[in-house]
């Protein structure tokens, strides 16, 4: 009896040994190969333990030892909060689970989600408090020929035949757009482009599934070891854009990002594919945005946009490869022939890019995919690249958008007469996006018109806001944010040119994305903070031509009006005064513009607001 428990003893020793003697990659090694095992083929909606430790709590009364080891899995519509821990080298642990997520992924499309990666010191908890479950789709048809849209009105993708069976399986709150799967997509459609069902009127709208809202924190300061780091990483697949809400920030990915927290106020995201998009901006490949965190842990400020470190591709690196061992590698570009490719079209594509990236023809590209208009192309559209490695060959690109008469709804003066000046009366800016904050339009103006009128509409939510100026004035400095024209993504504008207030040319709805103001680094750099007690801002540049002419707006939310003041580079600081200035942080309420006409966000230095 004593020679076995002797056995047992030393058995038990040497096992703790060996693990004592695990060394950081070793450990991390062993968690992604067991991550293969733990958590394959996992369900959407669900939690996986992936490996030691996870801890998680639900609002269901459940067994103690529910989602207590490795390979358990959970419901998320259970689960309230979900925390790994961090590395030990001691015990030889370190937490890892995954989450797939449906978000805003239909059910027609089986099998694709979102996956989070949680790794180390890190705890999500859930904010989705009456989880929407998406409906199966019913059978819908087309009853002309329509256009398909990413978003509601938003993005233009595809055209569908008449007579095509498609899958619907939810509508916009405001009834007239309705969801659907077409060719592998959800996009959406208008209503009354579909065939006339009482089932269409019973469709639900979208609402934010099981985490689809959450607020993330990490361990803060520097891991024991950089191998196993504290983070979080977020993947869509087949460059599906879906919406999320972290820490209070909407945002759209596509496709992987990760993040870390840095300290007890700032959080960065690092975008390793693709891209994300917030409200006021779009975050490149290779580049991480900071954010500012408040006392609750929720975002209030987004404080720079700058090139990932390469601590921080390593880690969006590592959490990929554990990714991969659950979720299959994406596909490659698509093959159409020995001799093409197919590109699927992601935000920030542009035909040069394309043609960049394989090395290819720009006129090739455009007679092969009949291209009406070159300088337009779709979120989603797929693009025949003829003989990739062939050559670059440029392609001279003049987009122009070309107002028509005012419409039949409008009271019109002398249509017939104004035709020719119709056709002179050009949209100039902006033409690749909204800012979050002020904007300029510009255009080319009409010797009879005595005012132009803009209109800007929220095509996501409620919210809208008209604007004049008076002729010969052919350019408008106007202020888009969320107290003019809402939150969001997508947007349309209009301008039109009036006599006496009657139109008489009019651009039609423009189609536009929010973007980023400008891009500070490098380039010029500006900020503002409050100065005394009377409201008034100092603003500090740098980064400018010598001798060059800055035009620096603010605007004030009280009585909506611009203050515009001049300045020269290369650097230096001017004073707006003023008594009712209250400017809120986290909020772009200045822009600068250079000689050029680029505008750059003016960003506050602190996060109180003024007095």
């Amino acid at each position: 009896m004593r020679r076995y428990l002797i056995l047992i003893v030393i058995l038990f020793f040497s096992r703790l040994v060996d693990a004592q003697q695990m060394t950081c990659p070793d450990v991390v090694a062993q968690a992604l190969m067991n991550l293969a095992d733990n958590c394959d083929s996992l369900d959407r909606n669900m939690a996986c333990y992936g490996y030691n430790n996870v801890e998680a709590t639900f609002d269901n009364d459940l067994p103690a030892d529910f989602f207590s080891k490795p390979a358990d899995r959970a419901d998320l519509t259970d689960l309230e909060m979900i925390r790994t821990t961090a590395f030990d080298v001691e015990a030889g642990t370190w937490g890892i689970a995954v989450l797939e997520v449906q978000a805003n992924v239909p059910n027609a499309l089986p099998g694709q989600a979102v996956t989070m990666l949680l790794m180390g010191d890190a705890q999500l908890r859930n904010t989705v408090d009456t989880p929407f479950m998406p409906i199966d789709p019913i059978s819908v048809t087309t009853t002309r020929q329509t256009i398909a849209f990413v978003q509601p009105a938003a993005l233009q993708a595809e055209t569908i035949s008449a007579g095509t069976n498609l899958l619907a399986d939810a509508q916009s709150v405001n009834g007239v757009w309705v969801r659907v799967v077409y060719d592998a997509r959800p996009l959406w459609v208008a209503k009354a482009d579909l065939l006339d069902s009482s089932a269409l009127d019973t469709l639900p709208t979208l609402e934010p599934t099981p985490m689809q809202a959450f607020y993330f924190t990490g361990g803060l300061g520097t891991p024991t070891c950089h191998e196993a780091p504290n983070a979080l990483t977020i993947q869509s697949h087949d460059g599906m854009l879906v919406d999320l809400t972290i820490n209070g920030l909407d945002v759209r990915i596509g496709s992987t990002i990760t993040l870390q927290q840095l300290d007890n106020d700032q959080l960065i995201m690092t975008v390793q594919e693709g891209s994300l998009q917030t409200t006021t901006n779009t975050v490149q490949t290779g580049q991480t945005l900071v954010a500012s965190l408040n006392e609750e842990n929720a975002i209030i400020a987004i404080e720079d946009i700058r090139p990932a470190t390469e601590a921080e591709l390593a880690v969006a690196n590592l959490a990929s490869e554990a990714i991969e061992q659950i979720v299959p590698a994406n596909n490659p570009p698509e093959q159409s022939s020995p001799d093409e490719l197919i590109h699927i079209v992601v935000r920030g594509d542009t035909l040069f890019s394309i043609a960049r990236q394989y090395d290819a023809s720009m006129p090739a590209i455009v007679r092969r995919n009949n291209l009406s208009d070159p300088s337009t192309i779709f979120v989603g559209q797929r693009l025949v690249i003829p003989n990739p490695g062939s050559g670059f060959v440029g392609l001279a690109l003049a987009p122009v958008l070309t107002p028509t008469p005012a419409s039949s709804d409008d009271v019109v003066v002398s249509v017939d007469e104004q035709a020719d000046d119709c056709a002179a009366f050009r949209v100039i800016s902006p033409t690749d996006g909204l800012a979050f904050g002020m904007n300029t339009f510009t255009w080319t103006e009409l010797s009879n018109a005595t005012s132009y009128r803009l209109t800007v509409e929220n095509l996501t939510e409620a919210g809208s806001a008209t604007f004049e100026v008076v002729a010969p004035a052919n350019s408008l400095t106007v202020n888009l944010d969320q107290q003019t024209v809402g939150w969001g993504f997508d947007f349309s504008w209009r301008l039109q040119a009036l006599i006496n207030g009657q139109p008489i040319c009019d651009t039609g709805s423009i189609i536009m994305q929010r973007a980023a103001v400008g891009v500070a680094s490098p380039g010029i750099l500006a900020t503002w903070s409050c100065t005394g007690t009377g409201y008034s801002v100092t603003v500090n540049y740098s980064g400018a031509k010598v001798g060059e002419v800055l035009t620096i707006s603010f605007y004030n939310p009280y009585d909506l009006s611009i203050k515009t003041l001049t300045a020269s580079g290369p650097s230096g600081s001017v004073v707006i005064d003023g008594t009712t200035y209250m400017l809120y942080s986290g909020v772009d309420s200045g822009q600068l513009i250079d000689s050029n006409g680029v505008g750059y966000a003016i960003t506050p230095t602190s996060l109180s607001t003024c007095p």
